[in-house]
């Protein structure tokens, strides 16, 4: 009876004791990674000249839709970093994308300071004339960009030809839209909008001609 009595016991205080240690035992971590935003900017926090830090969060930003965020980084990374023709470009490419079509103008004319033989710069300027409705200056913004890019890149000269025929088809000059498109269409086959552009416009020429 005394040893039944015994070996009771030691059961009790062995589940006691099992208890006990099993309250003791951490539980599974619940905290989560920290935000790949909140990274980069604590990254800028602790060198804010960290260069890598400032491009992956302006590439987040734009993934993500956060223009007005774009717009503040971009502007801290030129305090920081400097005058950055691609930086002033992003700027004004956000501003487009908002609407504000002076600002995004007056960003693309300080990186053309920086960097004013820039083809893209230029091509981007005409889209935003384009945007404004003013055709005259988007010819001339696409011209240069045409100029300036030269003869080593076809794909892109065959862009700003394309551009360049849209500016004349939105003054209703078809003939010398068709020009264009089929210089774009000559440069770049494979232009995703050139060839529909070329027989829309020779569409309409062909329906205006006396018969």
């Amino acid at each position: 009876m005394k040893k039944i009595y015994t070996l009771l016991i030691l059961l009790v205080g062995l589940g006691a004791i099992f208890a006990q240690q099993g309250s003791e035992l951490p539980g599974p971590t619940q905290s989560k990674p920290a935000s790949l935003e909140k990274q980069y900017l604590d990254a800028i926090d602790a060198n804010p000249k960290n260069a890598q830090a400032y491009w992956g969060l302006l590439k987040l930003y734009k993934a993500s839709g956060k223009e007005d965020s774009l717009i503040k980084i971009a502007l801290k990374a030129i305090q920081y970093l400097g005058d950055d023709p691609e930086l002033y470009a992003i700027i004004g490419d956000t501003y487009k994308d908002k609407g504000d079509f002076s600002k995004s103008l007056s960003y693309y004319q300080m990186a053309l300071k920086i960097s004013p033989i820039s083809s893209g710069l230029y091509n981007r300027m005409g889209l935003t004339l384009l945007k404004m409705e003013n055709y005259h200056q988007a010819e001339v913004a696409f011209k240069a960009a045409i100029f300036f890019v030269g003869n080593e890149n076809n794909v892109a000269k065959g862009r700003y030809y394309n551009n360049l025929g849209v500016s004349f088809e939105a003054r209703q000059d078809h003939e010398m839209a068709a020009v264009f498109f089929k210089k774009a269409l000559k440069l770049d086959p494979s232009h995703p909008y050139a060839l529909s552009n070329l027989q829309r416009i020779e569409n309409s020429l062909s329906q205006n001609t006396p018969q």
